[in-house]
């Protein structure tokens, strides 16, 4: 795991440090941001195909970009009760190596911008299985897509 972690993160360091020069914000890991990232991918998505993956990193990352939520990539995979393997306390394991490494390389790919967004801008999503949680009820949420086994929702930003 962390063999790959690091050659993606020198790989991603490359292409981003002419940005960084102008970032103004806090500096982050971007090591750890990538591996959390990484997997939130892995523990909600491994048995995708690459679109819902890319999907569940593309909501990862919209959550960040929105006010509502934290600024960092690990805030908002770790925020209480957000995605189901961190509420549930998952063990934080990657058993499968194949999936771990298809986890890693569209968390950098998402991360730098080099895929697009499936979703168009979801920031929640369930499981297929589960018929409607009540928040996709509220009437500020739109369902918006179903890729693979996960059903995505737009949101204009606050609760009434």
């Amino acid at each position: 795991r962390q063999d790959i972690m690091k050659k993606l993160t020198l790989a991603a360091l490359a292409l981003i440090s002419p940005l960084a020069a102008h970032a103004d914000s806090t500096v982050v890991d971007l090591e750890q941001e990538l591996i959390c990232l990484a997997e939130n991918i892995y523990h909600e998505a491994r048995g995708e195909w690459d679109r819902g993956q890319i999907a569940v990193a593309h909501v990862t990352l919209n959550r960040v970009a929105h006010p509502y939520w934290p600024d960092t990539i690990c805030e908002v995979v770790y925020d209480p009760g957000q995605f189901s393997w961190t509420a549930y306390d998952v063990e934080d394991v990657m058993s499968d190596p194949v999936a771990w490494e298809r986890a890693v390389y569209f968390a950098v790919d998402a991360f730098l911008g080099r895929s697009e967004d499936p979703t168009d801008g979801a920031v929640f999503y369930h499981t297929t299985w589960l018929d409607s949680p009540s928040w996709a009820e509220h009437e500020t949420t739109e369902e918006y897509i179903t890729i693979g086994e996960h059903v995505f929702y737009t949101w204009t930003g606050r609760w009434y």
